[in-house]
């Protein structure tokens, strides 16, 4: 192969391959923030369902004094 072969393929500029790399990265990058956010969310919400302040009070029966004894 001599040198005028390989001038005559056209060359791409690394800046352009840069600039063109860079936008699927920012929008991975901010997408993985807006996912991180809504995850995030998610997972306060879900602590908020199962609070005990809004499980339904179960009435158990009255053992006296509270505390049982194993042997009498």
């Amino acid at each position: 192969m001599n040198v005028s072969d390989r001038t005559s393929q056209p060359q791409i500029p690394t800046e352009l391959c840069l600039s063109f790399a860079t936008v699927p990265i920012l929008l991975g990058i901010l997408s993985m923030a807006a996912i991180s956010s809504c995850l995030q969310e998610a997972g306060v919400k879900s602590e908020e369902i199962f609070r005990g302040v809004r499980l339904p009070v179960i009435p158990f029966p009255d053992s006296g004094n509270g505390i049982e004894r194993l042997t009498p």
